[in-house]
């Protein structure tokens, strides 16, 4: 199951790196509801080193996407600024007499 979850995260790096943040959205909904069926903590041993390989995995994806994420929010948040300056400009010049 664990291998599942990390075949999905690799998925969902994938589909950050095009931008695909729909495909991101539907491959998280589908990584969150297999992981309420995986109670690493109770299920499995921590101290089992093959495990602890395949969490550190996870994490590592994880912060690869992240990564993602915050260079399309930081776009998206200049894209929004710079709509909102043009938006003023018209505004300014459809004013004029």
């Amino acid at each position: 199951m664990i291998l599942n979850l990390i075949d999905l995260s690799n998925q969902m790096l994938a589909a950050a790196r095009e931008n695909n943040w729909q495909r991101v959205e539907t491959l998280d909904t589908e990584r969150q509801h297999q992981l309420k069926q995986l109670d690493i903590v109770q299920k499995h041993d921590l101290s089992n080193p093959e495990l602890l390989d395949h969490i550190k995995i996870l994490r590592d994806i994880d912060q690869c996407i992240l990564t993602f994420v915050k260079q399309a929010r930081d776009s998206a948040r200049e894209t929004h600024l710079n709509t909102q300056k043009t938006t003023q400009g018209i505004s300014f010049y459809q004013q004029q007499p």
